[in-house]
């Protein structure tokens, strides 16, 4: 079992340094030993993915321009890939993992110009996880998104899900709110899973709307919060570069610390996970639990 992790000083900074012994790791309340401990200073690699729907189409030259002011921070052999998603079910690879040191600039983040009806999100995120299955080593999802939300193939409890059963860091950065001008609210077939009505429903009330805010905000809280990751409203593009700095900084002062529980685990059991530092008064920002896939000999933590 792998969990990435920082530390932070009772003053906010990120905490560099520790080794193997400066953790402890509890499995259901039970100590667990710590095997191995891999530095901030390894590299990770953070895979981009961009909601290229219509109703992103104004936010994505500020987004790229400031994911590439991003990956300017990040170094030499820290890895960068590139994703992309609309309404097809499919995921578009823009960039395979590539080195910090030949990785020049984002320049074919665009939407396709069709008007679609639904935005498969559920899908994308889906398919993000699949591919960062096949990395080695710290990984992150950076995952783009005003939260408008459907799925062909998975659905939002299938999506949180999975991000508990495998070892990526999700941050989630929202720009602005739900479109209430998408072709969902003008020809109205309400999705179960976002708003819990039937199939066939019509018509979408003020409360419908606002239920269906709440249950995309905490979407996208719940992907970041599953994996010890972190949750952004961006309210101004002037915040995009402060956010992420924010989130180099915390990848750069990563630990990942490995164990094996002493009680095995059933398969798609679930675990609670806390990790603990040798520091007065420092914070761990770490998944909270862990789901084991035993099946197929993969075991993850969220």
């Amino acid at each position: 079992m792998t969990v990435s992790l920082s530390v932070v000083d009772h003053d906010g900074r990120y905490v560099a340094g520790l080794g193997r012994k400066d953790f402890k790791i509890f499995e259901n309340g039970v100590e667990q030993k710590v095997e191995f401990c891999e530095s901030v200073d390894a590299p990770f690699t953070v895979l981009f993915l961009f909601d290229t729907s219509l109703s992103m189409r104004d936010y994505l030259p500020a987004v790229v321009n400031a994911a590439n002011v991003f990956t300017s921070q990040l170094r030499a052999d820290d890895s960068i890939s590139a994703a992309s998603f609309e309404d097809d079910s499919k995921i578009h690879i823009l960039l395979e993992p590539t080195k910090r040191r030949n990785f020049t600039e984002f320049v074919d983040v665009v939407n396709s110009g069709k008007e679609h009806r639904y935005t498969t999100t559920f899908d994308g995120i889906e398919k993000a996880l699949k591919l960062l299955e096949k990395v080695d080593g710290k990984k992150a999802i950076v995952f783009f998104s005003d939260g408008e939300q459907f799925g062909r193939h998975a659905s939002a409890k299938s999506n949180l899900r999975d991000a508990e059963e495998q070892e990526a860091v999700i941050y989630t950065l929202q720009f602005g709110e739900y479109s209430t001008s998408d072709p969902i609210f003008s020809n109205v077939i309400v999705d179960p899973v976002q708003l819990g009505a039937r199939r066939g429903t019509r018509g979408v009330s003020k409360k419908d709307i606002e239920k269906l805010k709440t249950r995309v905000s905490l979407y996208m809280q719940g992907l970041a919060e599953r994996t010890g990751g972190r949750a952004y409203k961006i309210d101004r593009i002037d915040d995009l570069r402060e956010t992420f700095r924010s989130i180099a900084q915390e990848l750069g002062t990563t630990y990942r610390l490995g164990y094996s529980p002493t009680d095995p685990p059933k398969d798609g059991e679930k675990r609670t996970i806390s990790v603990k530092v040798d520091i007065p008064s420092a914070a761990v920002q770490a998944r909270k639990t862990v789901v084991y896939r035993t099946s197929d000999r993969r075991k993850r933590a969220d």
